[in-house]
Order: C-alpha cells, then sequence, then structure tokens
C-alpha cells in the first residue's frame, strides 16, 4: 500500500480556493461570451437560498414531529432536495421567461450550482482543518491524501454542470408548460443524490466508487440537457418566425385599408 501523503491546512485553503474559482469563470464566461446577466447568476444564488432554507426548516419540523429515526424523516432527507430546489428553480425560471431567452437557464445554473459549491465547500473545509488539527495532535490515526481533497474539489466542480442541466430542464417545463419535465429534474436530481447517501450511510463505502458514478451521471445529464437546450433555439426561432409572419400580415392588411 502507497505511504499516505501528509497535507496540512495551508493546503485545505488552497484546494478551497482552487474551488471556488470555477464558480467565477463559470461566471465569467457566461457573461463575458454567451451574454449571460449578472442579475439572473444572483437570482439563482436566491432561489438557492430561499428553497433549501425552506427545505431545512421543514426537515427540522418533521423531525420534532416523528423523530429522526422515523421513515417519514429519513424519507424527507431522500426526497425534499429534488423537490424544494426544482420548486423553487421553477418559480425563479418562470418569472424570468418572458424574457425569452435561453441562456438564462444556463445563467439561474451557475448561481444555483455556484453558490451551492461555495457553501458545502466551506462545510468539508471547516471538517477537513478539523480533521487535520486531530492528527497533528495525535488524537486521530488518519491520513489526509492529495486524492481525498482533489476528490472533494472534483466533486464541486462536476456539481455545478449538474445543476445547469437541471436548471435547463426546469426552464424547458416552464417554457413549454409540460410538468414532466419538472418531475424528471426532480427525480434526477435526488437519485443522484442518493449515492451520496449510501456513502453516508455506509452502503456504499468507498468515496472514489460514489464519485465515479456522479460523474457519469452527470455526463449523461449533461448530454440529455444539451439536447433540450438545442430544441429550445429551434422552438424559439420558430416562435419568432411565426410573430414576423404575423405582422407582416397585419402590415399588409392595413395597406390595403
Amino acid at each position: 500500500m502507497p505511504e499516505s501523503i501528509y497535507i496540512n491546512t495551508p493546503a485545505l485553503i488552497f484546494a478551497f480556493l482552487i474551488e471556488i474559482s470555477f464558480i467565477f469563470i463559470y461566471s465569467f464566461i457566461n457573461i463575458k461570451y454567451y451574454k449571460g446577466k449578472l442579475f439572473i447568476i444572483l437570482i439563482g444564488v436566491a432561489g438557492f437560498i430561499c428553497s433549501v432554507t425552506l427545505e431545512a426548516l421543514t426537515v427540522k419540523l418533521l423531525s420534532k414531529i416523528f423523530g429522526e429515526k422515523s421513515l417519514i424523516f429519513t424519507y424527507s432527507i431522500l426526497f425534499f432536495p429534488g423537490v424544494f430546489e426544482e420548486t423553487g428553480r421553477y418559480i425563479c425560471l418562470d418569472c424570468l421567461v418572458k424574457t425569452n431567452n435561453k441562456i438564462m437557464a444556463i445563467s439561474y445554473g451557475i448561481g444555483h450550482g455556484g453558490f451551492e459549491s461555495f457553501v458545502i465547500g466551506i462545510s468539508l473545509l471547516n471538517n477537513l482543518i478539523m480533521k487535520d488539527s486531530l492528527i497533528n495532535q495525535g488524537i486521530l490515526k488518519e491520513d489526509l491524501t492529495f486524492g481525498i481533497i482533489f476528490t472533494g474539489v472534483f466533486e464541486r466542480f462536476v456539481c455545478v454542470f449538474i445543476q445547469i442541466s437541471l436548471s435547463v430542464i426546469v426552464y424547458k417545463a416552464v417554457k413549454k408548460r409540460k410538468i414532466k419535465y419538472f418531475i424528471s429534474a426532480v427525480f434526477l436530481h435526488d437519485f443522484i443524490d442518493l449515492f451520496a447517501f449510501f456513502y453516508q450511510r455506509g452502503i456504499i463505502k468507498n468515496i472514489y466508487v460514489v464519485e465515479a458514478i456522479i460523474c457519469l451521471l452527470s455526463i449523461l445529464l449533461s448530454r440529455y440537457a444539451y439536447k433540450l437546450y438545442i430544441s429550445l433555439e429551434d422552438e424559439i426561432k420558430e416562435e419568432s418566425n411565426k410573430i414576423e409572419i404575423t405582422m407582416k400580415d397585419k402590415t399588409g392588411e392595413n395597406e390595403l385599408l
């Protein structure tokens, strides 16, 4: 077995800075090259904060009523992330849909996923620094390797793409008024989170297996979302053509009059 590589607190902080730099890179590319809007990215941040706050309050209420060992509480942990986050995403995108600009789905996903990455990154950083301190004091006999640190950074990188993909799917639901896309977004969200739940409960013991599964699902989800995104472009062009034809017809009628 290869010898573990020692990791100290400054290295953990550096890894965290690399992680959050992705957020600014995504935002810069979206705004600079794809005409995304900063205010929509910020709406994505607000949508995430509101949805997870309501989720946390609801889960806390259920834990007090039924207890943390009840099936209802367990199911709430499994299903509420998808239900609350996708509902919040739907409401926000529905308010913005009048802009008729599909790039806002990407912008919203960057805000939602980027801020989630930031919050979870801080939590992971805090836990790893505490673990690092206990290791240095000899209280905890465990090593932090570059593999473990890289896994956390890579996971956040992948999860932003997942959030962008989910935003595209929900935008499709809003644009076409088809509930099936919203339901699929909820299901896909919870299905991906399920593997993290399995790891936390010890059902899957290898973190690298979990990350590999999430990465694979992210690729498949991104491909599906990309196809929807392209179809949105065709639909928007078709709508624009219909509006143009209608305006020409009206102009022709006015000339005859």
